[in-house]
């Protein structure tokens, strides 16, 4: 799976079920989406900001955590 195919699989679901390694080493399952269905009114972003990714970072909603988050693509470890 390449980055871009990870990011449409966020935007496309409601919720979507992954693994990361954090910076200390240790995984982290998350729930994340990019559908903004999914996000609160007020945390989804205003302007004219795009919505590429930087080259090797993932930018998610966090649905346990009510908030944005982010990880390096190379952290990434699996789809669940």
């Amino acid at each position: 799976m390449t980055q871009k195919e990870f990011t449409q699989t966020l935007r496309r679901n409601l919720l979507t079920k992954f693994k990361f390694q954090k910076k200390d080493g240790t995984e982290r399952e998350a729930r994340g989406t990019l559908n903004f269905n999914m996000i609160p009114d007020e945390a989804i972003p205003k302007g004219t900001q795009t919505w590429e990714d930087p080259e090797d970072i993932v930018k998610y909603w966090d649905l346990d955590k009510d908030g944005w988050r982010s990880f390096r693509w190379e952290q990434f470890v699996e789809l669940m």
